[in-house]
């Protein structure tokens, strides 16, 4: 058979169409250029509407624009449940920048059937205000009683001209089990007193901030109204310089269909237990570090209610726990040097494990695909660290770029390469398999033609053919790489939801099952080293512990016991290829549940040397030269029939026939000493006899 004719070469031009149609339908489309022109400038006139209605209003001249009125019964509401902001003691102050990240539990409550709460009668009030018709249709099916915690990405902004009032904008998660709904919010942020105001839409939608000061206190009202005009003007602005020089805004979320609830935020800050100035150093230190002694800082706590004006929810949120931006930051510059560390160690386990596996004959033991997954979830993270260190515009920028910098060198030179070297390496051995498995589906086909000619199962037909014309496309290497491209697309485009991304992750660190298979196939009983197995399997489990199971770590996500199910998964399997090291491929397969392989036996039962010899030995290995001692067992020793000692002439412990090999051609020597010869040669060292797989 000629396998260089047999899908082995091939014009790249196929190749090249078919990774190009590939790509082609696995890329998002993205959005026109001039439809996003149009949208930018939309955007910018209605703005300019928005804007100049509103400066009207605060004038007292003629304007479109109408301000809302809230209902009488939200106040008595609001404050029932979150009262007024208490007059703070000399040695009490609010911290003045609150921008960061902010977690806590969710108290879920549909206020038209309240029963044992504090403030039932307030919101009775406030429910004759709704029309529960339509807020039922705007809650739809969703089942909000399932939220269980809420994060908050907060940022604050000073505004010109006014020292007293902050913007305020961010997003919300609230979370479920499963799934959760996002949110985003624009709103002010009072520093004297620590009070929050907002309004809250669904993510894609933009919050109506010209409708904030009705929510204000009176006495900081026409301060927030005056603002919300300055905010109004910085946005005009911003989008008058995107139009001007042509830019291209991504498109955001188009919105979503339900639930379309939006709400009112109220929140206030626990007062801290430190006098002003002495925060005020804090503040600084932590925004400039210097260095400077400074003290502790106090934690940062939010209470806040979330009121939905046309549904019937309402979130109470206490003790929400806030982690300020640049502590943040700083954790996860302290989070890229673990990881870093990680890959390096990675790094460095790979490029021994390639300098084992540096001859043909050991790599014909090495299964490709546990690279694979690894070089997926490794370019997986150096797109995310990369994308979050350009974007993240801070000091944790730098160490976020160099660990996606480490994770692509570990991807693509090493990982990336070493499957390419294995994949052609046992591409004949490939094309063998192939070329039998379709002899066999050719006479089977052929089997379940009638006879008249038609086939009995023309489906199974016209998937073989469309296989054959594939592959009459398409060369090995082709599909293989298209293949990885198509995992890799699949991880980026949809592992937005969160059971997905588990299962995701629980695929890729299923790592070395294919190893495991390929040892079972070949009944090879060592591919790869026990150094790296045991310091990979370390690591990523390492890397999996902190993102999932630390309730502490960057990424602001409930814990899941998930993970250690996972860990445990890998720990298997690593169990797995030790125990095939030593008991042999299938030593954990009942008898009779899988074939076995045809392999030669290098460690069969042979007579043990005459016990009144000098020397106890098989003679000298081959290799080294030193004698192959052996030791019959105590234990072993047994009686025939003729009172003869059987124990005394046949080696009957496994692990003891561990130490030599006798191979094929009948020469023995030490079984490390021929494990080092065979991935060099496979050869046998004395008489040059093709030896099959140790």
């Amino acid at each position: 058979m000629d396998l260089a004719n047999n899908g082995q070469t091939r014009s790249s031009f196929s190749s090249l169409l078919f990774l190009a149609f590939m790509i082609y339908l696995l890329s998002g489309g993205g959005e026109d250029p001039l439809t996003a022109q149009n949208r930018l400038r939309e955007s910018l006139d209605s703005t300019i509407n928005e804007y100049r209605n509103y400066s009207a209003w605060l004038n007292h001249t003629e304007s479109n624009f109408t301000q809302t009125p809230l209902p009488t019964s939200l106040e008595p509401l609001v404050r029932s449940i979150l009262p007024e902001p208490p007059v703070l003691s000399p040695s009490e102050s609010y911290w003045k920048n609150i921008t960061g990240f902010h977690k806590g539990v969710a108290n879920v409550h549909n206020i038209s059937s309240l029963s044992d709460v504090a403030w039932r009668l307030e919101a009775e009030k406030y429910v004759q205000a709704i029309n529960l018709t339509e807020s039922r249709e705007n809650v739809g099916s969703w089942n909000w009683t399932s939220i269980s915690s809420i994060t908050m990405r907060l940022g604050t902004s000073k505004i010109d001209g006014f020292e007293d009032v902050e913007s305020c904008r961010g997003h919300i998660d609230l979370e479920t089990d499963n799934d959760g709904l996002k949110y985003e919010f624009h709103g002010v942020y009072l520093p004297l007193v620590g009070s929050l105001y907002a309004r809250v839409v669904p993510d894609g939608y933009e919050p109506d901030i010209r409708q904030l000061s009705a929510m204000i206190p009176s006495q900081w009202r026409n301060a927030t109204a005056h603002a919300v005009q300055a905010e109004l003007k910085a946005k005009m602005d911003k989008l008058q310089h995107q139009v001007d020089i042509n830019a291209i805004v991504p498109t955001e979320t188009e919105g979503i269909t339900s639930p379309a609830c939006s709400f009112l935020m109220y929140g206030q800050l626990a007062a801290c237990p430190m006098r002003p100035e002495l925060l005020a150093e804090v503040e600084a230190e932590l925004e400039k570090p210097t260095g400077a002694s400074t003290a502790r800082p106090p934690p940062m706590k939010i209470h806040a209610v979330m009121i939905s004006q046309n549904c019937e929810v309402l979130f109470e949120l206490k003790d929400v726990e806030g982690l300020r931006a640049d502590k943040f930051w700083a954790k996860v510059t302290t989070y890229a040097g673990f990881t870093m560390a990680i890959y390096a160690g990675l790094l460095l386990l790979l490029v021994r494990q390639m300098e084992a596996s540096r001859t043909p004959a050991a790599i014909s033991s090495v299964s490709r695909w546990p690279f694979v997954f690894q070089g997926i979830a490794d370019s997986f993270s150096f797109t995310s660290h990369t994308m979050f260190g350009i974007l993240s515009k801070s000091r944790a920028a730098l160490p976020m770029i160099a660990t996606g910098f480490l994770a692509c060198i570990l991807s693509l030179m090493f990982e990336v390469r070493f499957t390419s070297l294995i994949h052609r390496i046992q591409a004949p051995e490939d094309a063998i398999a192939l070329s039998s498995s379709a002899q066999q589906s050719s006479a089977t086909s052929a089997g379940s033609v009638t006879a008249g000619g038609e086939s009995r199962n023309p489906s199974r037909s016209f998937l073989t053919s469309l296989r054959r014309r594939l592959n009459a496309i398409t060369d090995p290497d082709t599909r293989f790489w298209a293949l990885i491209l198509f995992l890799f697309m699949f991880i980026i485009q949809f592992t937005v939801s969160y059971p997905v991304l588990l299962t995701t992750v629980g695929v890729v660190h299923s790592f070395w099952l294919p190893q495991i298979v390929r040892n079972i196939n070949r009944g090879t009983r060592k591919a790869l080293t026990k150094r790296y197995v045991l310091g990979t399997s370390t690591l990523r489990s390492l890397l999996v512990l902190y993102i999932f199971a630390c309730p502490d770590s960057i990424f602001l996500h409930e814990t899941t016991s998930w993970v250690y199910v996972l860990v445990a998964w890998v720990a298997i399997q690593v169990l797995i290829l030790v125990g095939q090291e030593y008991l042999g491929a299938t030593f954990f397969i009942p008898a009779g549940w899988v074939s076995a392989p045809d392999v030669y036996d290098y460690h069969p039962v042979l007579p043990l040397p005459d016990p009144e010899a000098p020397e106890q030995s098989f003679g000298d290995c081959a290799i080294c030269m030193e004698p192959i001692i052996v030791r019959a067992e105590s234990g072993t020793q047994s009686e025939s029939n003729d009172g003869t000692s059987i124990g005394a002439s046949l080696l009957l412990s496994a692990g003891m026939r561990r130490h030599y090999a006798f191979t094929p051609c009948s020469h023995i020597m030490h079984t490390s000493c021929l494990e080092k010869w065979l991935s060099i040669k496979n050869v046998c060292p004395t008489c040059r006899t093709p030896l099959p797989p140790l």
